[in-house]
């Protein structure tokens, strides 16, 4: 399972979150954390690390209503860069870290 983060920091304990998902679900995982590349689009993080895969699952965050357009259009970019994807609604990113929605 592979994660993207912003901050190395927090790679620990997103895979120590991300086994303890797979725990509760009954999913052995094997987390993969990957620290963004300020000057890499996370498309192409996606689409290198994605290639190969048979079904991407995109966490996507819920948009704001101001930004419905760049938000679809960032969408359509990460569909297109990746073959079979299943998109979910996934936990907010804070500080390189998984929160819970409120």
């Amino acid at each position: 399972l592979l994660r993207i983060i912003n901050n190395k920091s927090g790679a620990e304990d997103t895979a120590a979150h991300l086994r303890e998902l797979g725990k509760q679900v009954r999913v052995h995982i094997e987390p993969v954390i990957i620290v963004a590349d300020a000057h890499k689009p996370v498309t192409e993080v996606i689409a290198e690390n994605s290639a190969e895969a048979d079904l991407t699952l995109l966490g996507m965050q819920v948009p704001h209503h101001d930004d419905m357009a760049a938000y679809a259009t960032r969408l359509d970019e990460l569909v297109q860069s990746v073959g079979s994807v299943l998109l979910v609604r996934n936990a907010e990113v804070k500080e390189g870290l998984l929160v819970a929605l409120e």
